[in-house]
């Protein structure tokens, strides 16, 4: 089974510049714990994630106030992904080895064109 057959589709994205806040609304709206963060949205190049541990870790329990607190600042940018070609498999042991429980589907120009697993 490929990574496409079970992908989550068309994530919602932010930019390094976006708050922390707006993230956080993402993350209420479409229900989910994790944002990817792209570059622009011309180039979709992704440069970073950010989850629900990383709003409440750096952000809430950290001080600091969502409403200014800019995204490229509490963002991971050490990320693990896959394509959407890769086998199923092997972006599980990926996600067992590195202990996460998400994995971005790029391109090849590590372009977030795809999803989420």
């Amino acid at each position: 089974m490929k990574i496409r057959d079970v992908m989550t589709t068309d994530p919602r994205t932010c930019l390094p510049t976006d708050t922390a806040f707006m993230a956080a609304s993402i993350m209420k709206e479409m229900d989910t714990g994790i944002v990817p963060i792209i570059e622009n949205q011309q180039s979709r190049r992704l440069v970073g994630v950010v989850t629900d541990r990383d709003l409440c870790l750096w952000v809430i329990a950290g001080g600091r106030d969502p409403r200014a607190t800019l995204l490229k600042d509490c963002m991971v940018d050490t990320l693990m992904t896959c394509t959407s070609e890769d086998d199923v498999q092997s972006a599980l042991a990926l996600m067992q080895d590195h202990q996460i429980r998400r994995i971005l589907v790029v391109d090849q120009r590590r372009r977030l064109l795809q999803g989420i697993v």
